[in-house]
């Protein structure tokens, strides 16, 4: 009667601990899909705004050049002032996305509607590689919680190998993070002198 009771919570314990699992990367999969939908809406807002379609649909571009010509960089802030201010005519609110090139490095941040950073994507491609890499980083509240990092060959575009799987703050994802805050930092400071 012992054996079979152990055996019974065991059983249990196995249970719940599934349903636990499951429960949690049912969550994540939720989570990361709501991300890709943001971040395609993103993606549409900027080629709206870009093409001059809808008036409060915002993309401001700064481009600078390394003085010995070595690399250029370029910032693009996507922002969406048409639920705020449909009416008016006036500088940015709500800060949505910013991508930047420097050098052979792209990088896309995107933001909630709160300002928070949810989703970093980053492409190093070099001219003289067969090979370039692209980092995937989701973002919650509390921080990075998946990333997906992939290796593709330059003339195929064929995905040679794929590393996807939880993380936290640790390497790249605290870089990028921080990029993040600087650039969302120099959006702000264009919204005080455009106010």
């Amino acid at each position: 009667m012992k054996a079979f009771r152990s055996a019974l919570m065991f059983l249990l314990a196995v249970v719940v601990g599934t349903t636990s699992a499951f429960a949690q990367d049912a969550q994540t999969k939720n989570k990361i899909a709501e991300i890709r939908t943001a971040y395609t809406n993103a993606v549409k807002l900027a080629q709206e705004g870009k093409n001059g379609a809808k008036k409060n649909y915002q993309v401001y571009e700064s481009v600078a050049t390394d003085p010995n010509g070595v690399w250029n960089r370029k910032v693009e802030f996507i922002y969406d002032n048409s639920e705020i201010f449909k009416e008016l005519e006036i500088y940015p609110c709500e800060l949505v996305m910013i991508r930047q090139t420097i050098g052979t490095s792209y990088q896309e941040f995107l933001f909630d509607p709160n300002g928070e950073l949810i989703f970093v994507f980053v492409q190093n491609k070099s001219p003289e590689s067969k090979s370039y890499d692209e980092y995937r980083y989701y973002y919650s509240v509390d921080g990075p919680f998946w990333k997906i990092e992939k290796t593709i060959e330059s003339k195929t575009n064929k995905v040679i190998s794929t590393d996807e799987g939880p993380t936290n703050f640790e390497g790249d994802a605290i870089w990028y993070h921080r990029v993040a805050g600087d650039l969302k930092s120099a959006f702000e400071y264009l919204n005080v002198i455009y106010d």
